[in-house]
């Protein structure tokens, strides 16, 4: 009997166990909780730093000092703070440096994210009228799609498309309700496929109609893609164009529709990359 341990002993080297675990995992807890309370921390800091940022770049833009508040902007862009306002400021200070090109093109990044601000729209015409000729000028229908975005346009073809489909279920569910649906039913399958087309439309013009913008003082619209070939036009500084053809480092452009040449892609802002 006495080879054995006592069972008292055994019992208190498994209480002993047993608190070590507690321990560990209570420490364990402890980080989990920190880590937890210091992202939180940062996530409301962020916001913070953010709208001082934003504020200091409006500051700076009210001092005159606008170079430096579009860095400022730029900064806060940068930071994923992408947002109409920022968008929106910055081109208000490329214009006031002198750079109407990145000031309209901060204006069509703004409206991508507000098509419907009246301000934006107001700035960007005001803009363009102070561009020199050729520049490419948006038609009815094209202003008229871009007041919505490509979402926007499919969630309207997306409602009458599930009225019709509600409709045809009643009308199984209760086969005396289909006379009463029939003339509901076209009208809303009418509208879903019109507001489809003007979907599709938005799409395309989206991918392929957006123009680029100049954001040099001039840029020589050539014959051809090289340094040597023969110059047609000159662009001027926020002259905008439709890219038809790209080759290495030139886009084949056209500002009218009309006559067609090739400009170094690095005098050109495009859609996305500013």
């Amino acid at each position: 009997m006495s080879a054995h341990q006592p069972p008292d002993s055994r019992k208190s080297c498994a209480t002993t166990r047993l608190a070590g675990e507690r321990a560990g995992i209570a420490r364990h807890a402890c980080v989990v909780v920190g880590l937890w309370l210091l992202t939180l921390a940062t996530a409301a800091a962020a916001p913070a730093a953010a709208a001082t940022a934003f504020d200091q770049a409006n500051h700076l833009y009210e001092q005159g000092h606008y170079e430096e508040a579009v860095r400022t902007y730029e900064d806060l862009l940068h930071q994923g703070i992408r947002t109409a306002a920022v968008l929106y400021n910055r081109g208000n200070a490329w214009f006031k440096a002198g750079h109407l090109g990145r000031a309209i093109a901060s204006y069509h990044e703004a409206l991508e994210l507000a098509p419907r601000d009246p301000e934006i729209r107001a700035n960007l015409q005001f803009v363009r009228e102070q561009v020199r000729p050729p520049s490419f000028k948006p038609g009815t229908l094209q202003q008229w799609l871009t007041r919505l975005t490509v979402n926007e346009w499919t969630l309207a073809a997306a409602v009458p498309f599930w009225i019709s489909l509600l409709l045809l279920m009643a009308s199984q569910v209760r086969p005396a309700w289909r006379a009463r649906f029939k003339g509901l039913l076209w009208c809303t399958g009418l509208l879903t496929l019109f507001l489809a087309a003007l979907t599709l439309a938005a799409h395309l013009l989206w991918q392929y109609r957006r123009p680029a913008v100049v954001i040099t003082a001039t840029a020589p619209l050539r014959n051809g893609p090289f340094e040597e070939s023969p110059v047609l036009l000159q662009l001027h500084d926020g002259a905008e164009v439709l890219v038809l053809e790209r080759k290495d480092n030139w886009l084949r452009v056209t500002p009218d529709g009309i006559q067609s040449g090739w400009v170094p892609q690095d005098a050109l802002w495009i859609p996305g990359t500013l």
